[in-house]
């Protein structure tokens, strides 16, 4: 299941005015504070119209990624 989500967890930082945005286009993990806005973990294939920088998959990563792709199909 880990080896699945490889090149498929995504971190971002947004302000706090995009969270809604991005929660609702794709599965949010965790989100941090930081300054002024927020570090943003998700699992997608592909990140479109931010910024997003590859991050470590964890298990959670690997289950919430699971959940979303292969049980929805």
């Amino acid at each position: 299941m880990m080896k699945r989500v490889e090149g498929k967890v995504w971190q971002l930082k947004i302000s706090g005015s995009e969270l809604p945005e991005v929660d609702k286009k794709y599965p949010v993990i965790a989100t941090i504070p930081s300054g002024t806005g927020w570090e943003v973990q998700m699992v997608a294939d592909e990140i479109k119209g931010y910024e997003a920088l590859p991050y470590p998959p964890t298990l959670e990563h690997a289950y919430v990624y699971y959940m979303e792709n292969e049980l929805n199909l």
